[in-house]
């Protein structure tokens, strides 16, 4: 059974940000979803989730090699790539709900703003 974790930089608390990885129990009744670690911190940036997974892989070295796991990340350029070079060989994929968003902004709200202008009454 694969097992899969999600990643994510979910609240902006002030002048930090606060990270959950999430670590879905599949050998569970009914699969739940587990936090596994919070990461507190300044910056958004690839250095500081790059030492996040760094510590996650000193903690559970057996996660670098898993081949039945994957990771579930958004699209942020800094986690993408962070996880990229910590974990080389963990299968990487992008949040659905993340994946419609872009898509929502990319093509759909272009659409409907060009719509409105043509409805505007001047």
């Amino acid at each position: 059974m694969p097992m899969q974790l999600t990643y994510d930089t979910t609240f902006n608390l002030g002048d930090f940000y606060l990270s959950i990885l999430l670590f879905w129990q599949t050998e569970f009744v009914g699969a739940p979803i587990v936090p596994l670690a919070f990461y507190l911190h300044e910056r958004k940036l690839n250095a500081t989730h790059a030492t996040f997974f760094r510590h996650l892989k000193n903690v559970l070295p057996e996660l670098d090699t898993a081949s039945h796991a994957y990771i579930v990340t958004d699209s942020e350029a800094a986690i993408v790539s962070a996880t990229s070079v910590e974990f080389p060989h963990l299968t990487s994929f992008l949040c659905w709900n993340h994946v419609i968003q872009v898509i929502f902004v990319t093509c759909a709200l272009p659409l409907v703003q060009g719509m409105s202008q043509l409805f505007t009454v001047k």
